[in-house]
């Protein structure tokens, strides 16, 4: 069979990988070396291609809740990790290591869940996908209400929010949760993928006027489109756990470079 135009699933995560290290190498080690900014700006295609892809694995998975776990399992290990790396590592003054797309992406998936929950034929599946969507928000709720009242040490309040992650807190917040709920039901349609895309890549557009559209410029990541276009719907090679233990290892190394 001849081999489809564009690029696959494994090709778009290692672009990935490519863009989001330049991006942590200038926020790790920019203030010491002379690293050039646009190393961030082309980081901000990282994060939309991670998430087009999660929103393909969805569609593509044997198993959901397995899915799921794993990118709940390994956002307890990265949460864990930054707190070792600002405690033990990461020097005064030093870039904080505080970046875990993996509780991003579990939230896309675990609120797809839900809608398809919601979806399907049955009462007790809708209610049960209902209360399943709104728990995470109840929660986040809860823990502003109170925030005032319930004092807990530092280190407390880090691991709970490690395992309890909330979806306004996690990385990128609820914009680029509901993008990477919105790119699934996109599905194939390419146009209404670009709108979709234009529409959450938009949002940023009154932080970076009011800021200056560099010190700002999460609006870059619109500069994935084409990218994220040029997908032709095949896996590609089977690396499954490459992003997983790249995305730890690396941010270990650079926190680890800060202070040599």
């Amino acid at each position: 069979m001849e081999a489809k135009t564009g690029l696959n699933g494994f090709q778009l995560k290692f672009l990935a990988l490519v863009f989001m290290t330049l991006d942590h190498i200038y926020y790790y080690l920019g203030d010491t070396l002379p690293v050039p900014y646009a190393f961030t700006l082309i980081g901000r295609l990282a994060a939309p291609i991670f998430i087009f892809l999660s929103a393909q694995g969805f569609r593509h998975t044997r198993s959901r809740k397995k899915y799921m776990a794993r990118l709940y399992l390994f956002s307890v290990g990265m949460g864990i990790l930054n707190i070792f790396l600002n405690t033990f590592i990461i020097g005064p003054g030093e870039p904080a290591a505080r970046g875990n797309i993996f509780a991003t992406i579990f939230y896309i998936i675990y609120f797809l869940s839900c809608v398809d929950l919601i979806l399907s034929h049955g009462t007790g599946k809708i209610i049960a996908g209902t209360a399943a969507f709104a728990a995470p928000f109840l929660i986040q709720a809860y823990s502003a209400l109170s925030a005032g009242s319930v004092r807990l040490p530092w280190f407390a309040s880090a691991f709970i929010s490690v395992f309890v992650p909330l979806p306004f807190s996690v990385e990128g917040g609820i914009i680029l949760i509901a993008m990477g709920v919105s790119m699934y039901f996109a599905g194939n349609n390419k146009d209404v993928l670009s709108i979709v895309f234009a529409a959450f890549s938009a949002l940023y557009l009154p932080s970076a006027a009011a800021y200056g559209f560099l010190s700002s410029c999460q609006w870059a990541m619109i500069f994935a489109l084409p990218l994220l276009l040029s997908y032709n719907g095949e896996k590609g090679k089977g690396m499954k756990y490459l992003f997983y233990f790249y995305y730890p290892l690396h941010i270990f190394v650079l926190a680890v470079a800060t202070n040599i």
